[in-house]
């Protein structure tokens, strides 16, 4: 009787067979779940036609039509708005958008507190966020990126010309 024999499970090779497989399962289920999970980097309504993916460029034509444009300081959890504009409207909303995790993005109602300025606070992760300031009729917005830790974010139409 050989007593060099070993078990199956005691050879390395074996394993190395099982564990490659097993772990390509466990990848390909946790592709699925994340696929599925809403990770959209834009809350829009998006058209997809074949490889094209389109949405509803009016706000933006008309914050160029309008000429707008504005300034977000950040200053811990305080956020100041300067819109610069001669119609100054109630109350704007500001959407920070996280590039990969919509469980982050965050919509803050901003109010007047001073002269072309608009106040809120938010708890916002440090990350960076696409921001996108509009009217609270959603005739208008325009967009800017907040780099992680930036003070100073300017904001202006998407749509750059014509």
């Amino acid at each position: 009787m050989n007593t060099n024999t070993q078990r199956w499970y005691h050879q390395p090779v074996m394993w190395l067979a099982v564990a490659l497989p097993a772990a390509s399962v466990v990848a390909g289920i946790a592709l699925v779940i994340t696929a599925h999970s809403g990770l959209d980097a834009s809350p829009d309504r998006v058209v997809r036609v074949a490889q094209i993916q389109t949405t509803d460029p009016a706000r933006d034509q008309n914050a160029r039509a309008l000429s707008l444009a504005a300034t977000a300081r950040f200053e811990g959890d305080a956020i100041t708005v300067v819109l610069a504009s001669a119609n100054r409207p109630e109350r704007l909303e500001l959407e920070l958008i996280h590039a990969t995790d919509a469980r982050q993005d965050r919509r803050v109602a901003l109010l007047p507190c001073g002269d072309a300025a608009y106040c809120a606070s938010v708890k916002s992760a440090r990350a960076r966020f696409h921001l996108q300031l509009a009217d609270v009729n959603q005739h208008w917005r325009i967009v800017g990126t907040r780099e992680v830790g930036a003070a100073l974010v300017v904001l202006g139409p998407a749509l750059a010309s014509p």
